[in-house]
């Protein structure tokens, strides 16, 4: 697919929003437009990402094709949106079947179900797709007709992955809206670019922030805040008051619960470690009634016993840290998981860890 690039002139004094990899959560976005007061006064971008990893992608479509019927609204296609140019033509029949099988949300399946189709090691996917575009036709349409970058004003480029060279943009566009660690590579574009794609608790191996990361002198915001990857996550939106200057800002949104602080804890650990982009081999050092002490070279981490990963006689982990909150009494806190010893919260778009006792006991359960 040729990547399509499309220019906008926009009026510089209007705000604009920008928010990316929603991955369905529908609920989340509105509450974020609602508390952002978004309206005709205000553009709107979504950088890609807004269907898979969720259970009603059709729903999740015919909201987003009716949100981008406004004037003000601008949507990217992302490379998960991108999936159904894989059931169109040259149909990997085992590729596909694998998708089937071992995912439990995609759009894949919603078609499936829509057909009263069930996918098994037998069913001719050729003709399952064939099928699917026949009877789904308006939402391929639509998909793979979406830009994959927008140039505003010649001041900022919103797109889903990132580009290595806005002077010579890749002509496959999937290299635009596939491009992991986008802010680790030694690229400095001519303009602001906006990603979404990889979220930014990757981009950190000591502090688990899932905040954006506004770097305006590498000219790279990055703004995924992990929703349906990461097990702890938020839909971050970030906030240019006008095109005039660069006075970026933004709001996160989750769905935790928010619990009160009742007992000040002081944690100070310098030897900090958080593992979230791929496995790692770990040693169990003790055992927690909720969470495993595994080590990971010199590093202690904590993980959740429901995430630790067995193979063999070995054990691995894909998502687990060490970071503790300092917390004062009387603050509120966002309620991860709540442990019988140890607890995860959320404290100002950052996961980390607390003692149980330190949090008001009001019944919840997680």
């Amino acid at each position: 697919m040729d990547s399509k690039i499309i220019n906008l002139t926009l009026d510089e004094n209007k705000r604009l929003l920008f928010v990316s990899d929603i991955h369905g959560n529908i609920s989340l976005l509105n509450k974020a437009l609602k508390e952002l007061d978004f309206s005709e006064n205000d553009y709107l971008f979504i950088l890609g990402d807004f269907i898979e990893k969720s259970y009603d992608n059709i729903s999740i479509l015919d909201y987003i094709i009716n949100l981008d019927k406004k004037d003000n609204v601008f949507i990217l296609q992302g490379n998960c949106d991108n999936v159904l140019e894989y059931m169109i033509r040259d149909v990997n029949q085992d590729l596909l079947k694998f998708y089937a099988l071992n995912k439990k949300n995609t759009i894949l399946l919603d078609f499936a179900r829509r057909l009263n189709i069930t996918i098994d090691f037998q069913t001719d996917m050729e003709l399952f797709c064939s099928l699917c575009y026949k009877k789904f036709k308006k939402y391929y349409d639509y998909v793979l007709n979406l830009p994959h970058a927008y140039i505003i004003n010649n001041k900022i480029c919103a797109v889903h992955g990132g580009i290595d060279d806005l002077a010579n943009i890749d002509k496959n566009a999937i290299n635009l809206m596939k491009n992991d660690g986008f802010y680790f590579k030694s690229v400095k574009p001519s303009m602001i670019e906006i990603v979404g794609h990889y979220p930014t608790i990757n981009y950190n191996n000591q502090v688990p922030s899932l905040n954006p990361i506004i770097d305006l002198d590498k000219k790279i915001i990055s703004i995924d805040g992990g929703v349906s990857v990461v097990p702890w996550n938020q839909l971050n939106v970030l906030v240019l008051d006008n095109l005039n200057d660069f006075n970026f800002s933004y709001k996160y949104f989750d769905s935790y619960k928010e619990i009160v602080v009742i007992e000040d804890e002081h944690n100070n650990i310098n030897d900090l470690f958080n593992v979230t982009i791929k496995p790692v081999l770990v040693e169990i050092a003790e055992y927690d009634d909720d969470f495993v002490i595994g080590k990971y070279k010199d590093k202690k981490l904590y993980i959740l016993k429901m995430m630790l990963l067995k193979k063999n006689d070995d054990y691995y982990v894909f998502n687990a840290f060490n970071y503790f909150h300092s917390l004062k009494k009387g603050e509120m806190v966002s309620l991860v998981f709540l442990g019988k010893n140890l607890s995860i919260i959320k404290k100002d778009g950052i996961v980390g860890l607390c003692h149980t006792r330190s949090l008001k006991n009001d019944g919840t359960k997680i």
